[in-house]
């Protein structure tokens, strides 16, 4: 399952959890598998926002 075809009210919902709630609510509806794509997708994307921010900056 992909984070995009969850609920939208469900989507509303997880982003009011702070972190260690939404891991746990995440892991026991969905399976560990899914929270860890989504820390990985959620770590590779803020990477890749860092990663063009400095190249902005060095331009």
């Amino acid at each position: 399952m992909n984070f995009s075809q969850l609920d939208p009210k469900e989507i509303e919902y997880i982003s009011t959890l702070e972190w260690e709630p939404l891991m746990i609510y995440l892991e026991k509806k969905y399976g560990i598998e899914f929270k860890e794509d989504f820390v990985t997708g959620l770590k590779n994307k803020i990477q890749n926002q860092f990663d063009e921010a400095g190249e902005k900056w060095k331009n």
